[in-house]
């Protein structure tokens, strides 16, 4: 009896172990199996294995109109950090990191899940831009970021405050003065222009990103921030008056 009951328990645990054994390689050979991805816009160096990536090509042709950044799994708080750097004007983009995109490709209720909060943000970012419009407040660009959950972290790029460009204008004051000491007034005028000329650019440059849970948040920080912007905004006549008169004196 001793006997049958030791065949039995060798048998058992002989099952038990080659089964781990399968596992083991069947989560070495997935792991293996993933490649690169080279295509579309990456931060870090994602890899996807083949179901994986074939679920995410499919994704970008479903939204065809967004600006897709797919974050490797280390740098998911880099990525997010700098978030703003990703948006392009007049695409809506989503950061999504690979983890989530293997989920999505085997796990089709949390797919849905996400593929619905891509397409609701969508709609609701439409909607916003058009409320921001009828106030003539300018926004460079608008993205998301899916979370662990499924739900998705809305942003919206800004010029920074006219605080911090009248702190331009007053170090191109102080410029300016050295300038006209220094050299002629053919030069003088040559250095103003081109410093009109490149005032645009360097604008540009200058960005905010305002975070929020939802398309009815984005809108009202977005306001609060202009609101902000606007009663901050002291200009001087001598701020008015910079690369537009010039002083000949030297």
């Amino acid at each position: 009896m001793s006997t049958v009951r030791e065949t039995a328990y060798t048998q058992a645990a002989s099952q038990y172990q080659e089964t781990n054994q399968s596992k083991n390689v069947s989560k070495k050979e997935e792991t293996s199996d993933k490649k690169k991805v080279t295509s579309g816009r990456t931060y870090g160096e994602p890899e996807l294995s083949e179901a994986g990536m074939k679920y995410y090509n499919s994704l970008r042709q479903k939204f065809g109109r967004m600006n897709f950044v797919l974050v490797s799994s280390d740098k998911k708080a880099e990525a997010d950090a700098k978030k703003g750097s990703f948006a392009v004007a007049g695409k809506m983009t989503v950061l999504i990191d690979e983890e989530k995109i293997e989920r999505m490709a085997t796990d089709e209720k949390y797919r849905k899940q996400v593929e619905a909060t891509i397409a609701n943000a969508s709609s609701g970012v439409n909607q916003l831009q058009k409320q921001l419009a009828k106030s003539n407040t300018k926004v460079n660009a608008f993205g998301m970021s899916i979370k662990k959950d499924g739900t998705a972290e809305f942003f919206a790029v800004m010029d920074k405050s006219f605080k911090s460009q009248s702190e331009r204008l007053a170090k191109k004051r102080e410029e300016a003065k050295k300038a006209k000491r220094e050299e002629a007034k053919k030069a003088q005028k040559e250095e103003a222009a081109e410093r009109i000329k490149n005032r645009a650019e360097e604008d540009d440059e200058d960005t905010v990103t305002i975070t929020a849970s939802s398309p009815e948040e984005l809108l009202r920080k977005i306001q609060d921030y202009q609101f902000n912007l606007q009663s901050d905004n002291v200009v001087t006549e001598e701020e008015k008056q910079i690369g537009q008169k010039f002083d000949y004196s030297l």
